[in-house]
């Protein structure tokens, strides 16, 4: 297992991974919103769609972005 205290490894070149996370901030920003301005409904129906909305895009963003999250902290 040498390649475990590497750090994360993106799958892209570092443009595309800041772009991607960057819309995927963008969304999370919008479904934030829209959940405080849209729904007046209780906090644990606010708090499972903004959960599920989260883990959503990041099941989507993985695979461009090797499930860092962050592409500045991604080991050249």
């Amino acid at each position: 297992f040498p390649a475990i205290g590497s750090g994360p490894r993106l799958n892209v070149d570092i443009h595309l991974g800041a772009l991607t996370e960057g819309l995927l901030t963008f969304f999370i920003v919008i479904v934030s919103l829209g959940l405080a301005r849209k729904i007046p409904g209780s906090f644990y129906t606010k708090t499972w769609i903004s959960s599920l909305a989260k883990l959503t895009l990041h099941i989507l963003g993985s695979d461009l972005t090797g499930g860092c999250m962050n592409p500045a902290s991604v080991s050249a």
